[in-house]
């Protein structure tokens, strides 16, 4: 960071530039811990640690303000530990980038090609550019890599990721997620946005650092460019969590249809269930009554036929009798057979009476009740 004197509003914009970065890492590491509904889990991580790493790195470039303010001269490893974070962080970034577009590729186009060539002449001019300063020795190695870190990852890094996010944003639009490819394309063009303010660079004597940097950027607009990355961070964090909550109550909608369909299917079931209970009673007692129906024709076929039959026995029994009254013989067996008959006549009746008892049909249940209670005594 080069010396300039110590700006309260310029503090105020780190801070915030950090928090608004370090929020968004926080909320989409949180979310790759559970079921992510924005993305996979590892298309979000790189994005979750470029967010955290970034906002600890803006944070840190505050702190330094004071010191840098009041001319003091900044040890080695603090500096080349900023770098560090920042080279780490677009890193991730650029990560975030490739894999999302391995998931969803761009269509093979002429601007397409056409913005890949610019990209490798760019890279090509910015080395040529470094290797010069380098050669002539009149500026500090970690200044230089600190300008290369922000031409060649955070450019490149940040409109690739405005690719990928608008890339996925259609991805969501033909799913029927205009809500989530709107916000989608919003955080696309904050890191359009943000990649563009990344050229504006710490003045050093580079090309293009000597021309565009961030001290021509604050003459010409009249406020830092921290100020425009802070905006540009904070409309990318709104809009990425504005595309989870939307995703998100789109999933809850989806969980309570599908806990509504379960319970209708309950319902159903329960529905299912009761028809069959009461078409089993029916059967039951359709199947009682048969039964009740057929034990009456036994019972009344056994009284009104076959308790004739005996009626009749007993009585030829009788004179037969009274024809071989001389015979000893012949009366003894005579009157075991009427003994023979009563005995078949007195079973008879208990089995009709057991089958059929009369006071079921006379008199009804409860009294029938009482009198078999009564006649078991």
């Amino acid at each position: 960071m080069p010396d300039q004197p110590f700006d309260l509003i310029l503090l105020v914009v780190y801070f915030a530039y950090g928090l608004a970065f370090f929020g968004m890492g926080l909320t989409l590491a949180l979310e790759t811990d559970r079921s992510p509904v924005l993305a996979e889990a590892r298309l979000l991580r790189p994005l979750a640690v470029f967010g955290l790493l970034h906002g600890a790195h803006e944070w840190l470039d505050s702190y330094l303000l004071q010191p840098v303010s009041a001319g003091m001269r900044l040890p080695g490893w603090l500096l080349w530990l900023r770098l560090g974070m920042l080279t780490v962080s677009f890193g991730c970034l650029l990560l975030y980038a490739i894999r999302t577009l391995q998931v969803h590729p761009l269509e093979h186009s002429i601007p397409t090609y056409a913005g890949w060539a610019a990209l490798v002449l760019y890279v090509l001019v910015i080395l040529a550019s470094a290797v010069f300063t380098y050669r002539t020795g009149t500026t500090l190695l970690v200044n230089i890599f600190d300008v290369l870190t922000r031409y060649l990852l955070a450019v490149p890094a940040a409109f690739l990721a405005a690719v990928a996010l608008r890339a996925e944003g259609r991805s969501a639009l033909s799913l029927g997620r205009k809500r989530v490819m709107v916000f989608l394309t919003w955080a696309a063009i904050g890191f359009g946005l943000y990649g563009l303010s990344q050229l504006f660079v710490p003045a050093i004597d580079m090309f293009p650092a000597r021309i565009v940097n961030s001290t021509f950027f604050r003459i010409s607009m009249g406020f830092p460019v921290q100020a425009l990355r802070a905006l540009t961070a904070v409309l990318i964090t709104l809009s990425l969590l504005r595309a989870m909550q939307s995703v998100e109550k789109e999933r809850q909608a989806q969980l309570q249809a599908a806990q509504q369909e379960r319970l209708d299917a309950l319902e159903r079931i329960q529905d299912e269930l009761t028809k069959r209970e009461a078409l089993r009673r029916e059967l039951l007692r359709h199947t009682v009554r048969a039964q009740e129906e057929e034990r009456s024709r036994i019972a009344r076929e056994l009284h009104d036929e076959t308790s004739q039959v005996l009626t009749a026995f007993s009585l030829d029994l009788a004179t037969l009798r009274t024809v071989v009254c001389d015979n000893n013989t012949v009366k003894g067996l005579v009157d075991r057979l009427q003994n023979l008959s009563k005995e078949m006549s007195q079973g008879l009746y208990r089995l009709v009476h057991d089958l059929r008892p009369a006071q079921l049909d006379d008199l009804g249940l409860i009294s029938a009740l009482e009198y078999l209670k009564d006649d078991s005594k």
